[in-house]
Protein backbone atom coordinates (compact mmCIF):
# COMPACT_ATOMS: atom_id res chain seq x y z
CA UNK A 1 0.00 0.00 0.00
CA UNK A 2 1.29 3.43 -0.74
CA UNK A 3 0.23 6.70 0.71
CA UNK A 4 1.30 10.27 0.23
CA UNK A 5 1.79 13.10 2.72
CA UNK A 6 1.06 16.38 1.18
CA UNK A 7 2.52 19.37 2.01
CA UNK A 8 2.65 22.83 0.51
CA UNK A 9 4.03 22.80 -2.95
CA UNK A 10 6.75 25.09 -2.31
CA UNK A 11 8.41 23.26 0.40
CA UNK A 12 8.63 20.12 -1.88
CA UNK A 13 11.66 18.93 -2.82
CA UNK A 14 13.18 16.17 -1.92
CA UNK A 15 11.62 12.76 -0.77
CA UNK A 16 12.01 10.81 2.11
CA UNK A 17 11.44 6.90 1.77
CA UNK A 18 11.13 6.22 5.68
CA UNK A 19 9.41 2.26 6.17
CA UNK A 20 9.86 -0.11 3.76
CA UNK A 21 7.29 -2.08 5.13
CA UNK A 22 4.54 0.49 4.10
CA UNK A 23 6.27 1.95 1.43
CA UNK A 24 5.50 5.74 2.36
CA UNK A 25 7.02 8.75 0.49
CA UNK A 26 7.19 11.97 2.33
CA UNK A 27 7.99 15.07 0.01
CA UNK A 28 10.12 17.37 2.96
CA UNK A 29 12.35 20.62 2.46
CA UNK A 30 15.26 19.90 4.83
CA UNK A 31 14.15 23.28 6.48
CA UNK A 32 10.69 23.24 7.04
CA UNK A 33 10.14 22.33 10.63
CA UNK A 34 6.58 21.37 9.89
CA UNK A 35 8.17 18.78 7.59
CA UNK A 36 10.01 17.41 10.40
CA UNK A 37 7.01 17.58 12.43
CA UNK A 38 4.56 15.88 10.27
CA UNK A 39 7.47 12.65 9.83
CA UNK A 40 7.62 12.68 13.78
CA UNK A 41 3.84 12.35 13.72
CA UNK A 42 3.93 9.77 11.45
CA UNK A 43 7.00 7.83 13.47
CA UNK A 44 4.93 8.62 16.56
CA UNK A 45 1.61 6.72 15.47
CA UNK A 46 3.66 3.90 14.40
CA UNK A 47 5.40 3.59 17.75
CA UNK A 48 8.56 3.84 16.25
CA UNK A 49 9.67 6.01 19.15
CA UNK A 50 13.30 6.70 19.17
CA UNK A 51 12.88 8.02 15.27
CA UNK A 52 9.53 10.19 16.46
CA UNK A 53 12.06 11.80 19.36
CA UNK A 54 14.42 12.39 16.61
CA UNK A 55 12.19 14.50 13.95
CA UNK A 56 10.53 16.10 17.06
CA UNK A 57 13.92 17.41 17.68
CA UNK A 58 15.01 18.42 14.49
CA UNK A 59 11.84 20.57 14.38
CA UNK A 60 12.70 21.89 17.18
CA UNK A 61 15.95 22.78 16.08
CA UNK A 62 14.69 24.73 13.20
CA UNK A 63 12.47 26.48 14.57
CA UNK A 64 13.76 27.67 18.46
CA UNK A 65 11.37 30.30 19.16
CA UNK A 66 8.03 28.54 18.70
CA UNK A 67 6.40 27.31 21.69
CA UNK A 68 4.09 24.68 19.18
CA UNK A 69 7.09 22.30 18.26
CA UNK A 70 7.97 22.17 22.15
CA UNK A 71 4.59 21.58 22.64
CA UNK A 72 4.34 18.41 20.30
CA UNK A 73 7.33 17.28 21.65
CA UNK A 74 6.19 16.83 25.06
CA UNK A 75 2.94 15.43 24.36
CA UNK A 76 5.11 12.68 22.60
CA UNK A 77 7.60 12.27 25.92
CA UNK A 78 4.20 12.50 28.20
CA UNK A 79 2.62 9.53 25.85
CA UNK A 80 5.68 7.11 26.24
CA UNK A 81 6.53 7.42 29.85
CA UNK A 82 9.10 10.30 30.03
CA UNK A 83 7.70 12.97 32.40
CA UNK A 84 10.44 14.48 33.34
CA UNK A 85 11.16 15.45 29.78
CA UNK A 86 8.17 16.42 29.27
CA UNK A 87 7.77 19.05 32.20
CA UNK A 88 11.27 20.23 30.65
CA UNK A 89 9.67 20.88 27.16
CA UNK A 90 6.95 22.39 28.89
CA UNK A 91 8.58 24.82 30.55
CA UNK A 92 11.06 25.75 27.73
CA UNK A 93 7.61 26.24 25.33
CA UNK A 94 6.03 28.35 28.22
CA UNK A 95 9.56 30.64 28.01
CA UNK A 96 8.67 31.08 24.51
CA UNK A 97 5.24 31.92 24.93
CA UNK A 98 4.26 32.07 29.16
CA UNK A 99 0.27 32.14 28.06
CA UNK A 100 0.60 29.39 25.57
CA UNK A 101 -2.58 26.99 26.33
CA UNK A 102 -2.22 24.10 24.74
CA UNK A 103 1.39 23.81 26.71
CA UNK A 104 -0.24 25.17 30.27
CA UNK A 105 -3.27 22.64 29.43
CA UNK A 106 -0.84 20.04 29.11
CA UNK A 107 1.47 21.09 31.88
CA UNK A 108 -1.24 21.05 34.34
CA UNK A 109 -2.23 17.77 32.98
CA UNK A 110 0.53 16.38 33.71
CA UNK A 111 1.20 17.47 36.88
CA UNK A 112 -2.03 16.66 38.00
CA UNK A 113 -1.23 12.88 36.74
CA UNK A 114 1.41 12.90 39.12
CA UNK A 115 -0.33 14.04 42.14
CA UNK A 116 -2.45 11.15 42.08
CA UNK A 117 -0.31 8.87 41.73
CA UNK A 118 1.52 10.52 44.97
CA UNK A 119 4.87 11.63 43.13
CA UNK A 120 4.84 15.03 43.77
CA UNK A 121 2.65 17.54 45.83
CA UNK A 122 1.06 20.70 44.17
Amino acid sequence: MSEKTNLPAMTIHRYLKWNKEDDILLKIDDKDPICYLSIANIFFQKHSNKSAEKYYTKAIEFSKNDSMYYHFRAYFYDSIGKIDKALIDCDNGLKINPEDDCILSLKSQILKKLKKEGKILL
